[in-house]
């Protein structure tokens, strides 16, 4: 996409923090997708709609250094569905 600001601008999001430092080991990508899909951003079946608002941001890689309390992920989405990160 040439220009993501034409996109419809997410009106909420949320942080995931790391819980403790160390470096990244792994990231569990099926368990972040399956939270796109119930935020909205992917579909169950094929008549589902899709929010293009939706988002999720990974900050890390695997092998990168990580500080307690620092932000991991972002998840993103026009309405704030009752979730938040874990411990918040």
């Amino acid at each position: 996409m040439d220009d993501p600001g034409l996109l419809p601008q997410a009106k909420h999001q949320v942080d995931v923090p790391s819980p403790v430092s160390g470096f990244c080991q792994r990231i569990m990508c099926e368990q972040i997708c399956t939270a796109g899909v119930l935020l909205g951003g992917g579909r169950e079946k094929k008549e589902d709609s899709v929010d293009p608002a939706v988002g999720i941001i990974v900050h890390k890689k695997i092998g990168d250094k990580v500080s307690a309390g620092e932000p991991c992920a972002r998840f993103t989405t026009m309405t704030p569905s009752g979730w938040s990160a874990p411990g918040r």
